[in-house]
């Protein structure tokens, strides 16, 4: 990354010195390969927070197929004024470079999964100045449902682990959510906002209670058994996908919760329902 560039002139400078060291005078220039290697060694410990400084200051764009993506698919996206578009942008770059992103039984996990991940950490964030999910930054991409040491009786298709800083995603229902909200339940949303839960429990996020299942359905017209079929796991949290309704079907949601729909807004700081 940018720390690289930095670091160029600085090894030809030590190879200058090290030529000169083995072919002229080596008492006289050996010395002077020492400041280029120090420094060198500084740049690769402080290449992270290099990087980072470097892309806050011109963040990366993203791919034109990621950005025709978000037209066509997010609706909050499409709302932004030019301004805020690009803020938007700039925050899905910013994030793709903190998450490490993990294949799991393929070889690489493709760049349009890591933008959608980074695109929900996004939408999560986006009235916040602080907009990244230290300590969860680790995403572990498998191909279909797995099971996990939490859960290993489960096929299931994501999970948050809160000790390690670890989501796990099914990449096939995770591209279904995004592309397909109403139809298949968003779990890469449902998980970012576990993480976002975990890392902010200095907020007084409301407690919908078992008896907001009901109200979900009306939302969404899926029911509490259903959902835990379709994740694989045999208790869901009514506040993520309360969260998860909230910025996905806004309009419902407020209609039949408003009072959870209020909470919400204002925790987020954002008005979903009238984009």
């Amino acid at each position: 990354m940018y720390w690289r560039w930095l670091a160029v002139p600085l090894v030809i400078i030590a190879l200058v010195f090290l030529y000169f060291t083995w072919e002229v005078d080596h008492e006289k220039y050996a010395v002077y390969i020492i400041p280029p290697v120090v420094l060198l060694a500084v740049l690769i410990v402080f290449s992270p927070q290099i990087d980072w400084l470097m892309a806050k200051r011109e963040p990366p764009e993203l791919d034109p197929q990621i950005r025709k993506l978000l037209h066509q698919v997010s609706p909050f996206y499409t709302q932004l004024n030019p301004e805020l578009k690009k803020r938007m942008r700039d925050r899905i770059g910013l994030l793709k470079m903190t998450f490490d992103f993990k294949p799991q039984a393929m070889e690489q996990v493709p760049e349009d999964i890591k933008a959608i991940v980074a695109y929900y950490a996004a939408l999560l964030t986006f009235s916040f100045d602080k907009f990244l999910f230290s300590p969860f930054e680790t995403v572990i991409i498998y191909k279909g449902p797995f099971p996990t040491p939490q859960f290993p009786q489960h096929w299931h298709i994501c999970e948050t682990f809160e000790e390690d800083g670890v989501l796990l995603f099914s990449a096939d229902h995770l591209l279904k959510g995004f592309f397909q909200p109403t139809q298949y339940y968003p779990i890469g949303l449902h998980e970012m906002a576990h993480a976002f839960v975990l890392k902010n429990k200095h907020l007084s996020f409301p407690d919908p209670g078992d008896s907001v299942w009901e109200d979900i359905r009306q939302v969404s017209g899926v029911d509490r058994e259903r959902l835990s079929k379709y994740i694989g796991l045999p208790e869901i949290s009514p506040l993520l996908v309360s969260i998860t309704y909230f910025f996905t079907l806004p309009v419902r949601y407020k209609a039949v919760r408003p009072d959870l729909y209020a909470s919400f807004s204002n925790i987020f700081q954002q008005d979903p329902a009238h984009v």
